[in-house]
């Protein structure tokens, strides 16, 4: 300001109008910046310079006009003196104005980066108090799922040891007892047999005893019966039933079977017919096999009424032989049918006539052999016993004409 007094005071026109032209280009300048200023910054301040320096060079123009005037020196100064005091307090206001609001949105922009970086930092924890807390709770879960697995296991192996510990019992406690009553059934059997052969002249006139000696010797059957199911089953549950296995031609232990039981379904008036292939050979146990086959059969004819028919057939089947057992009797319901072969399960109508164990024995002689027995049955028109065993490829079986013809 006291440059541009002194040309004032000198009234040099050059100067003034090369002020003049500053002037302008300060005010271009400054139009341009308040134009371009970024969102969010202050323009206040270069508005107010503006106005300051609008308001310096009035000053000038004036002091211009008064020195034209005829103004004296010393009016041109006290004036000069009077309004830059004014202007350099306005001035110095308007830079620490400007300071405190930067200085304030300084504050606050740390204030904010704080409070941000608190919410980061206090979520990481968060993030890694719920990672903390997760891990806890999956390991917590696979300890109690270990530990409950670990329990049944327990319980189990005690539930199977248990139930070892019960079949072994219950095998010897069988074993013992049979044995106990195999010698004086024995006995009982000889001394009958004997007595029948010293008494035979005196038997034979008398129906009565006759009838006596018959069912003795039918009940010491009987009992022997149940005697050798019991040993029987007690070793199909132990899983020590004994096999004597060898090559066997099925076919042979078939007609050995129609033989035997084909006068016995006569005498109960049924039919019996057999058809079966020549050439069918299997590695078993064949006192076992005709075992199965004696228990279906001896059901059949239980529980056929006369006038039926049992047919007893047997075939090749891809690589197994099939031996079937089929009759024409009441048949057995769908309920019954899922019981038949349980240990000492019997249908209601027919459980006086056996024990309820030769199905449960069958099964576990057939399943002994790697092989089944499945039963199906229609009531009212029959029910049919599937027994499959594993063939031989000794030789292939030859198809044949029934060996008894339908007759009544």
């Amino acid at each position: 300001m006291d440059f541009l007094r002194v040309f004032v005071l000198r009234g040099n026109p050059q100067t003034i109008k090369q002020l003049e032209g500053v002037h302008q280009e300060f005010q271009q300048a400054a139009a341009s910046l308040l134009l371009n200023i970024d969102v969010g910054e202050d323009p206040a301040l270069l508005t107010d310079i503006r106005k300051l320096e609008n308001t310096g060079y009035s000053f000038v123009k004036e002091a211009v006009s008064m020195k034209e005037a005829g103004a004296t020196i010393e009016d041109l100064n006290t004036y000069f003196e009077k309004n830059d005091m004014t202007r350099g307090a306005r001035l110095i206001g308007l830079v620490d104005q400007n300071v405190e609001i930067q200085n304030a949105q300084l504050h606050e922009a740390r204030d904010y980066a704080n409070r941000v970086s608190k919410r980061l930092v206090l979520g990481l924890i968060f993030a890694c108090a719920l990672a903390l807390v997760a891990t806890c709770g999956v390991i917590l879960l696979l300890y109690q799922m270990i530990r409950n697995k670990a329990r049944e296991d327990r319980e189990r192996d005690e539930r199977l040891k248990l139930e070892l510990d019960l079949s072994n019992a219950r095998k010897e406690a069988v074993e013992v007892v049979a044995h106990d009553l195999k010698n004086p059934l024995s006995s009982l059997r000889m001394s009958v047999e004997l007595l029948h052969d010293e008494l035979g002249p005196q038997i034979k006139s008398n129906s009565e005893v006759e009838m006596g000696f018959q069912i003795a010797s039918r009940s010491i059957d009987s009992m022997q019966r149940l005697i050798d199911d019991q040993l029987d089953h007690t070793k199909i549950e132990s899983r020590q039933l004994v096999l004597d296995r060898s090559l066997v031609n099925v076919s042979d232990l078939l007609r050995d079977v129609e033989l035997r039981f084909k006068p016995l379904m006569e005498t109960n008036g049924l039919t019996f017919v057999s058809q079966f292939d020549r050439g069918l050979f299997a590695e078993i146990d064949s006192a076992r096999v005709e075992q199965i086959l004696s228990n279906l059969l001896g059901n059949a004819m239980k529980f056929t009424p006369a006038g039926g028919i049992v047919q007893l057939l047997g075939t090749r089947r891809g690589p197994s032989i099939v031996i079937t057992v089929k009759d024409n009797g009441p048949g057995i319901s769908a309920e019954a049918r899922s019981h038949i072969f349980e240990r000492y399960w019997q249908v209601k109508e027919t459980a006086k006539k056996g024990t309820g164990l030769g199905l449960a024995i069958a099964k576990g002689i057939a399943e002994a052999h790697g092989g089944t027995l499945t039963c199906t049955s229609d009531v009212g028109r029959g029910s049919s016993f599937e027994l499959t065993l594993k063939a031989s490829d000794l030789g292939r079986p030859t198809r044949v004409q029934p060996t008894s013809e339908l007759s009544h």
